[in-house]
């Protein structure tokens, strides 16, 4: 935590870190100072559960904050805006169960520059002067809100209409503007006007409810009930097998710490239903040896395997260590927090909440699931097989920012759809955007007969013949072309058509 408190110009922590970087768990008091912090990592990261406390800004974002995703965050007492924007951005953001209170009348501020790439909002708490706005803009913009709550404000952005008077609260069911290169595609049918959707909420709705749906914290190191695998003999030099104090440890305690170090394994690793085993950082602890791509890519031996109880209501966890080997994922509501690779399989009961995972030369495949399951910061790119990732028969997905990237190595391979959506219902996906190219007619996202889909602000950095989003009915096909941003795509249950 840092303290800034009358510190004129002083920023907290200024953090553009990125792939696999993350900021987590900090708070700033920034009373009297500039802002609590100054960009954030994202891709194969993110940034989760940070606070400010006064200042002119909470956190300020330019074009070297990459992918930013915040989670769980909480901006307070800013005088000014709790977020604004220094430059203009190529990429959106994305603040998932967040809360924006500031002491003044906005609460995102986007009107110091002419173009923004844009800004999402789910299951967020917003409260400002009365009369406020929730984004302060001068012209049109990208900004998206789903289910979330506001107080005070007047309007969603600077140039829309008034929100209804709704006390305490209004809930914001679905709110989508853009700019005029954006369009959206409701059950078929392409439209450039916003889209509003308000309800009346009879109660307050409190910010820690909406922050636990997306932020679970994972053990502390000085908590009484952790073990140490070094305690039941693991030795972590590289070259001893550890496996016996790894099944020692597990049966002592269900928070189970593993120190920088290299603790090789083999054979099967069972976690009981609330096992967690966490270590310092991804590059720190290491679970195996670490394996260069090119080793990993001609192994056909596995050394060892992490396997989950196959319970719908288990809630095991991998966090701040490196996982150099397969994970068998079967629990329902597990946790796996900046662990490095996504896990191989997820089946059974697998369900729960993964955080800046990342799936880099290696298709991801989900089939058949139906815990629900959320990924935060999403990572695939560089995968030789098409699509680079799948969904097939899932129900209850939710993706908080995905970031891919296809037809960029020199030696080609990987011209392939980023993301395919199968048969599948309930699925979320909030911001898909990356670096893209010679895709022909393949799309970044393909969706196949599914329902209840909703994608907001996905985008290519370099728009050129490939579509942006194809969906497939039966003979019915549309299409968003990757001119155009894909602002917000929606296909309810059935395929019903809802005016807005």
């Amino acid at each position: 935590d840092i303290d800034i408190r009358g510190h004129a110009g002083a920023i907290g922590l200024r953090f553009s870190g990125s792939q696999g970087s993350s900021l987590l768990d900090c708070t700033v008091l920034a009373e009297g100072a500039f802002a609590g912090f100054s960009d954030c990592p994202g891709q194969g990261g993110g940034t989760y559960n940070i606070e400010t406390i006064g200042g002119r800004y909470g956190i300020t974002l330019d074009a070297a904050s990459r992918f930013p995703l915040l989670t769980g965050c909480r901006f307070v007492d800013q005088t000014v805006a709790c977020v604004s924007y220094h430059t203009s951005t190529q990429v959106p953001t994305l603040l998932v169960g967040c809360q924006l209170a500031p002491a003044s009348d906005t609460a995102i501020e986007m009107d110091r520059h002419g173009t923004y790439a844009g800004v999402n909002l789910v299951d967020c708490l917003v409260s400002t002067r009365a009369g406020g706005v929730v984004v302060k803009t001068k012209r049109p913009q990208n900004i998206h809100l789903e289910n979330c709550f506001v107080r005070g404000a007047a309007h969603i952005a600077s140039d829309g209409s008034r929100l209804p008077s709704r006390e305490p609260l209004t809930r914001i069911e679905r709110y989508s503007s853009s700019t005029p290169r954006g369009i959206h595609l409701i059950d078929g049918v392409t439209s450039t006007s916003t889209i509003e959707r308000y309800d009346r909420v009879a109660e307050v709705t409190d910010f820690e409810i909406l922050r636990a749906r997306h932020y679970r914290p994972v053990p502390c190191i000085d908590a009484p009930d952790v073990v140490n695998v070094k305690q039941f003999g693991a030795k972590g030099d590289g070259e001893t097998d550890d496996t016996d104090a790894f099944h020692k440890a597990i049966a002592a305690g269900d928070k189970v710490f593993i120190p920088r170090g290299t603790f090789l394994l083999s054979g099967e690793l069972r976690l009981n239903a609330d096992t967690h085993l966490f270590g310092l950082t991804s590059t720190h602890s290491n679970l195996g040896a670490r394996l260069s791509r090119s080793e990993r890519r001609n192994r056909q031996d596995v050394a060892f395997s992490i396997v989950t109880v196959d319970n719908p209501n288990a809630a095991p966890g991998l966090s701040h260590l490196a996982v150099n080997g397969d994970v068998d994922w079967r629990s329902g509501r597990g946790t796996m927090m900046l662990a490095g690779r996504f896990p191989r399989s997820v089946s059974g009961h697998g369900g729960g909440r993964f955080y800046g995972v990342r799936g880099i030369g290696r298709q991801n495949v989900m089939q058949g699931l139906r815990n629900p399951i959320s990924l935060y910061a999403f990572n695939i790119e560089r995968v030789g097989t098409n699509p680079q990732s799948l969904f097939r028969d899932c129900r209850h997905l939710r993706i908080f920012y995905f970031k891919v990237e296809a037809g960029t190595l020199n030696r080609g391979g990987d011209a392939n759809t980023p993301s395919a959506v199968e048969s599948c219902q309930d699925v979320r996906v909030h911001c898909m955007v990356g670096n893209v190219r010679k895709l022909e007619d393949r799309p970044m996202l393909s969706i196949v007969d599914s329902d209840d889909v909703v994608v907001s602000q996905l985008r290519a950095f370099q728009p050129s013949s490939f579509p942006h989003l194809i969906e497939s009915r039966g003979s019915e096909r549309n299409i968003i072309p990757s001119t155009k941003t894909c602002a917000l795509f929606v296909r309810h249950m059935g395929g019903n058509h809802e005016k807005n």
